[in-house]
Order: structure tokens, then sequence, then C-alpha cells
């Protein structure tokens, strides 16, 4: 089915490189566009958030359908990738997002709430509080997304997700993403529904499978790192503690390495992320928090240093490599004393021994040199003037349309004491003028 976006779409995807438009885009838009309620499994890194981001934009109307949009998804980090990803496809819109997510004052999100955005993105826990609070108001919603809807209703965030729904009183649609579906996620759907299975597989075709029987798992992971093309890795493992322990060693040794799990600060999660993102770190030892929502380029191998709880499980870590059409390694270390227990017996049926390599090609001791990801060509600048200063939206457009074509002025959003403005065209400017006053200006 052939599919038409506003041109203001197709030109930030053209600009990205997201030309043309993934199974899973290409499947699911044209049912989201139809309003139907829909079910859809597919493997992790298969585009599902732009496919339904680009159902939205689509749909919704710039400077209005406020609240349009509520995207659920069960972890910060997922939810933060989520409005990157939608902030940059609206970048030649005027749509507006909101995050919702724990680790920020429920003040400062409040006051996003009012800027009326039309896309709201959170977790379950800090969605509640706001609709608790009388904070966030869902009588104009049209459409829900439940974004990896197994893990969301699999943990205690299923009930959260429920008193949700008690807050919408009007006809809306929903839309659960995941990897995996089982009937507890079935369950939740609305009436009528279609259900899209987009692939069958366990771990998705571009991961190759391994498994290393091992009486040392330290010694065997840094085998692993010595001889296997690990550019880059996550290593999961059941507990916090041993985050901790494992990347001490590794540090110990030269490796950039570092610990990640639920119960570091928000802020300390995502700067590892960054960083890892940006190749400062080459190795993350991690819980199953990093098992969902990492999106990270050249990201080639995921080591289950510890055995997984479920195949759901393993199906999420080893996604985290492979992304962006890439290929990526999935390694299980297993225990002799583990190797007869039904899991392991039902992997080694479909993975493949590990075998020796001759040695890693990329040194781990070393901050990895990434070639530089497409953008939509789009810059953010921060003004020091806003609603105090008695600015509006065309003082802004008629000050930087002195300097660039009208055409190249995308989002303004005006807070109380600045404002941002989104330009499609590179410019170097330190100051300018609007209304009458210089104002300064700094890129975001």
């Amino acid at each position: 089915m052939e599919i038409h976006l506003k041109k203001e779409l197709t030109s930030v995807l053209e600009d990205l490189n997201w030309l043309p438009l993934k199974p899973v885009q290409r499947e699911t838009i044209p049912h989201i566009l139809a309003h139907e309620n829909l079910m859809v499994q597919a493997e992790t890194g298969a585009g599902k958030t732009a496919a339904y981001l680009l159902a939205i934009l689509e749909q919704c109307r710039p400077f209005e359908d406020a609240g349009y949009a509520l995207i659920i998804a069960p972890t910060r980090e997922l939810a933060l990738q989520i409005r990157e990803s939608a902030d940059l496809l609206s970048s030649r819109l005027s749509v507006h997002t909101a995050l919702l997510i724990g680790g920020v004052e429920p003040k400062e999100q409040a006051a996003e709430l009012k800027r009326y955005p039309q896309i709201i993105i959170g977790t379950p826990g800090r969605i509640l509080y706001m609709l608790e609070n009388e904070l966030l108001d869902l009588s104009a919603l049209k459409i829900l997304i439940a974004d990896e809807a197994d893990l969301i209703f699999a943990t205690g965030q299923m009930q959260e997700f429920q008193k949700i729904l008690t807050y919408i009183s009007q006809p809306y649609q929903i839309v659960c993403f995941s990897a995996t579906i089982n009937d507890t996620v079935r369950s939740f759907m609305k009436d009528p529904y279609q259900e899209i299975i987009l692939d069958q597989t366990a771990v998705s075709e571009r991961i190759t499978s391994f498994y290393l029987i091992t009486e040392d798992p330290f010694a065997s992971l840094l085998q692993i790192l010595k001889e296997q093309p690990v550019e880059s890795a996550v290593v999961f493992v059941n507990h916090r503690s041993d985050t901790e322990t494992i990347a001490a060693k590794l540090k110990k040794l030269g490796y950039l390495a570092e610990a990640f799990s639920a119960w570091q600060d928000e802020k300390t999660r995502m700067r590892m992320i960054r960083r890892f993102k940006a190749g400062e770190i080459r190795i993350l030892i991690a819980t199953d928090a990093a098992s969902r929502g990492l999106d990270i380029n050249n990201l080639t191998h995921s080591i289950h240093y510890d055995l997984p709880t479920d195949t759901e499980t393993l199906i999420h870590r080893s996604g985290r490599s492979g992304h962006q059409g890439q290929t990526g390694t999935s390694i299980l270390l297993i225990r002799k004393s583990e190797a007869d227990l039904p899991l392991i017996q039902e992997i080694m049926q479909t993975a493949e021994p590990l075998q020796k390599e001759s040695g890693n090609p990329y040194d781990l001791t070393a901050p990895l040199s990434k070639e530089e990801e497409p953008t939509a060509d789009v810059i953010t600048l921060r003004i020091n003037a806003g609603k105090d200063d008695k600015l509006r939206p065309k003082d802004i457009a008629g000050a930087f349309s002195q300097l660039l074509p009208f055409e190249k002025i995308g989002r303004i959003v005006i807070r109380d004491h600045d404002s941002t403005v989104i330009l499609l065209e590179p410019i170097e400017l330190q100051e300018i003028m609007i209304k009458g006053k210089k104002r300064k200006i700094r890129q975001l």
C-alpha cells in the first residue's frame, strides 16, 4: 500500500536517510491512519518507534490538537529516546512534545504541559502521578501507544497502566508495539483490533547467536573481548552488585567499561548512555535496565554473562545489537551446572558453539571513533527572552527572516523567560536583534 506523508516529514526522512520506509512502517502506518486498534509484533530495532510517530505526526495538526497522543514506555531510557525521535521527526512541523518521567521535578513537567503539547511521552508511574494531581488532562486524547507493551504489562506497571485508562472517557485508538506478545497483552486490547505479526523468529535474523560453556565466566568474558571482533558491547548480569564488580575488574585491566543499573540516579544513567553512544565507553556492564530502549549505532555484541530469566528477556537483551539494519552478535555464557536447564537446551538448539577467533581488531581501551550519524540538518537555538519580554512567535520569525529564507524557520516555542527556535539551515549567531533589543543566543 502506497503511503503519502506530509512534505515536511518526507523532507526529514530524506535528510536522515530513512527512506525507503522499513517493513514495519509500511505495514502499520496505513492501519494507524485508518484509526484501527492494533497489536504489532516486530523484532527489536525494526523501526517501530518511527512507525507510530510518523502516523501521529501525519494526523495531528500544527498549533492545534493539544494532547492528541499519549505514548507510554516501560523505562525512562526508552521514553527519552522516543522524545528525541519525536522532536527530530517533527523538526519541520509546529508540533510540540512533553516528557513525563521520574527523576524530574513534576513542576517542570507541569510547565511543559501548559504549552499544550500534541504528543505526551512518559512512563506509567509519572503519567499516573500527573493525572492524580490534576496536572495532566487526557480529555482530548485520540491515540494511545503502548511501546514495549509486554514489559509494561508483565511488571507492576500493569496496574498503573489500567488506572491511566480510567482517566480516558472519550473514544480513543490504542496501538501496542512489542518484540514479543503474550496473552496478558492481548487481554488489554480494545475490541475490535487487528494483530500484525511481522516476525516469528526468537531473535532477529540480523543477530547471530552463540554460546560458550564455562567454569570461569570472567575469564571467558576476557577471552571474548580479546579474541572476538567486539567493537562495543553490553554485558548483561542479573545482580546490581555484579555490574560494579565486573566493571571495576575490566577498568583495572584498561578497558573503557562502566556499570549501569536501575539503582543509579537518572542523571548518571543518561550521562552513561550519552558516553556509550559517543564511543567514550566501549563496554557497559548492565542489569536488564539496559535490555530495552537502548538504540546505539555500532553496538556489535550482547554478552549474557548471567542466564536470562526467560526467552523474552533473552530476545530483548540480544536485540541491543544489530540496530539500524546492522548485524549483531549474541553470546551466552553457560555454567556447566546450567547446561541441562530447559531454557539452555532450547537456546542450544538454535545457537552455535562459540569458535575461537584470531584476535579482536578493535582496541577496547581507547575511545571508538564513530562516523557521524545522519541528521536532519537542523539546529535549535535558545534565546534569552520570552513571554516576560512580551515576545511573540512572529517577532522571532521576523528577526530570523532577515538572515535566512522564511521557510527555513521551523518550530518556535516561547516560555516565560526564554524561547527556542528550530532552524532548518545551520547559522552561527551569538545574538540577534528582536523588537529593537539585542538578545543573546546559544545553540542547544
